[in-house]
């Protein structure tokens, strides 16, 4: 029962960082603004626009691992983890939900700070600029592209080696605290599902307002 008590620790400072993130300010570092960004070559370009100073970054990467919407995330996964009883080690019952809650979010927590440091160093910005224009395919080679590049401080762009860095690191870090043996096999293939969920994010990102327009369109001939 130990390991149990230290998790509801764990659970509770997280629960707490979750209420913390809720209370920050979404307009200092949420969505960058919609970008006339154009794709040239094999990476996009960006024109001038005001960069993110280093709080702002940790406040963007903060809200990245602990806002509200990232906990309905960190439960979902906790109950596809408790169904499938994953690991097994952990048990079944609701003191093993906690556990596979706090482990859950303990993966953001260590990807987003592991992130942000790398990023406090070579001056990327981790926010995707929508598109918003030409045709469905060039944006989701442009929401691709944005899965491995990002802009520079200076308004230029450069590999994401935060991201990088954060996906391939988290799952070695993560095994500190997991109970299953580890292999550096199923490390890459997790570290290569969070850049396939950056890409899909950015995707949301791209197409989420047209959702939005024609929903609206929808209701309003509806009436």
């Amino acid at each position: 029962m130990q390991k149990y008590s230290t998790a509801r620790v764990v659970l509770a400072g997280a629960i707490f960082a979750g209420l913390a993130a809720a209370q920050s300010e979404p307009g200092q570092c949420g969505e960058g603004d919609p970008a006339d960004a154009v794709v040239t070559g094999s990476a996009p370009t960006y024109p001038a626009y005001a960069p993110l100073d280093l709080k702002q970054k940790y406040l963007y990467s903060f809200n990245e691992m602990a806002a509200p919407a990232r906990w309905i995330g960190f439960a979902l996964h906790a109950a596809m983890d408790q169904a499938q009883k994953s690991p097994s080690a952990w048990g079944e019952g609701p003191d093993s939900f906690g556990v596979r809650l706090a482990s859950r979010f303990g993966r953001s927590f260590m990807r987003e700070n592991i992130a942000f440091g790398v990023r406090a160093l070579d001056g990327e910005d981790p926010r995707y600029f929508v598109l918003g224009r030409g045709s469905r395919m060039a944006r989701t080679k442009y929401a691709f592209m944005g899965a491995f590049m990002t802009r520079r401080d200076d308004g230029g762009s450069m590999p994401a080696y935060s991201r990088f860095v954060a996906n391939l690191a988290m799952p070695m870090i993560a095994q500190m605290w997991r109970p299953e043996k580890f292999s550096l096999e199923r490390g890459f293939r997790a570290g290569a599902g969070g850049i396939g969920l950056e890409f899909g994010s950015n995707l949301w990102q791209e197409f989420a307002p047209d959702l939005k327009q024609r929903v609206k369109q929808a209701l309003h001939h509806g009436r």
